[in-house]
């Protein structure tokens, strides 16, 4: 379980250092829509929905970043 934990922190730090949530998991060796995958998601679901309203939001106002 520790393999996991160990996933989660390095997918939460990319997140909060602003790379894309593909990279974020690129970087913490998790392949797109597996089991381990949609556990992270699950787990950080509340990191990621900030983060795309962030980005969202600053495609709306870009010269408030």
């Amino acid at each position: 379980m520790t393999d996991i934990n160990q996933k989660i922190e390095i997918v939460k730090e990319h997140l909060l250092d602003q790379w894309s949530i593909q990279y974020s998991f690129s970087k913490a060796k998790i392949t797109p829509h597996s089991e381990e995958y949609h556990f992270v998601y699950d787990k950080l679901k509340d990191i990621i929905d900030a983060y795309k309203i962030k980005k969202i939001d600053d495609k709306r106002h870009p010269l408030y970043r």
